[in-house]
C-alpha cells in the first residue's frame, strides 16, 4: 500500500492512467494506423495521436494533450520556467514602457514586455487612435517590434503586462492569439482580480491555432 502524500507528478500519472483506461474501453481500432475514439468528449484526450495508431502508454508525456486538468497541473504544461529575478526584470520593463503609451481617449496606459527564448526582451505600449478600431495593444506592439528587428522566427517564452490603474488586466483575445502564434508555450504575467497572477497561454486561449 502506498503511504504519504502524492506528488503532483504522481497525481498526474495516476490521472493519465485513469484516462487511458477509459479511453481504451471507448476506442475501436480499424487497423494499425487508424482509430476511432468515441469517448473523447468525456475524457478530454486529444485523439490525433491515437489516429496515428499509438496507444496512451506509448505516447511521450510532452505529446499528451489533456483538457480540463486542475490548475495544479499547469506547471507541467510549460517546458521553460522563468526565474523570479527574470520575471521581475520583465515586469519592470513593462512598467517603464507603459509611461510612453498614447492613450488620450481611454486614459488607460498599458505596458508589456516579452521575453524571447534567446534571452532578449522587447517592450511595447498601447497606441490609441481617433478611429478606435485602429488602436494597437501593448502586447502586440512589443511582439511586432521583436519581429521587425529579428524576423518571424522568434519564440516567446514569457509576457508581462502592467497598467497605470493597478486593476486586473490580462491580454485581450486578439493579443492572446498573437502571443500564441509566436509562443504556444508562453507564460503570461499580469494583474488579476486578487493580485499578481500567471497563466500558461493555453489557459487564456484554450483553442488557439497556428497555420504551420
Amino acid at each position: 500500500m502506498e503511504c504519504g502524500p502524492r506528488t503532483p507528478e504522481q497525481e498526474l500519472t495516476s490521472l493519465e492512467l485513469q484516462l487511458y483506461g477509459r479511453q481504451s474501453r471507448n476506442a475501436k481500432f480499424n487497423g494499425p494506423r487508424s482509430a476511432r475514439v468515441t469517448g473523447e468528449e468525456n475524457t478530454g484526450i486529444n485523439s490525433s495521436l491515437y489516429i496515428e495508431g499509438l496507444q496512451w502508454r506509448t505516447i511521450r508525456r510532452s505529446q499528451r494533450v489533456i483538457a480540463g486538468l486542475p490548475n495544479a497541473f499547469n506547471f507541467f504544461m510549460s517546458k521553460k520556467n522563468v526565474s523570479a529575478s527574470l520575471r521581475k526584470k520583465l515586469e519592470q520593463a513593462a512598467v517603464k514602457v507603459m509611461k510612453n503609451a498614447h492613450a488620450p481617449y481611454s486614459k488607460f496606459h498599458v505596458g508589456a514586455a516579452i521575453l524571447l527564448t534567446n534571452g532578449k526582451i522587447f517592450a511595447g505600449c498601447n497606441v490609441e487612435n481617433a478611429s478606435y478600431g485602429m488602436t494597437n495593444c501593448a502586447e502586440r506592439t512589443a511582439i511586432f517590434s521583436a519581429v521587425a528587428e529579428l524576423g518571424p522566427k522568434i519564440e516567446i517564452q514569457a509576457v508581462a503586462v502592467a497598467n497605470d490603474h493597478g486593476v486586473a488586466c490580462s491580454p485581450c483575445g486578439a493579443c492572446r492569439q498573437v502571443i500564441y502564434e509566436f509562443g504556444p508555450d508562453a507564460t503570461i504575467f499580469f494583474l488579476g482580480a486578487t493580485g499578481p497572477k500567471q497563466a500558461h497561454i493555453t489557459e487564456l486561449l484554450p483553442d488557439g491555432f497556428r497555420l504551420q
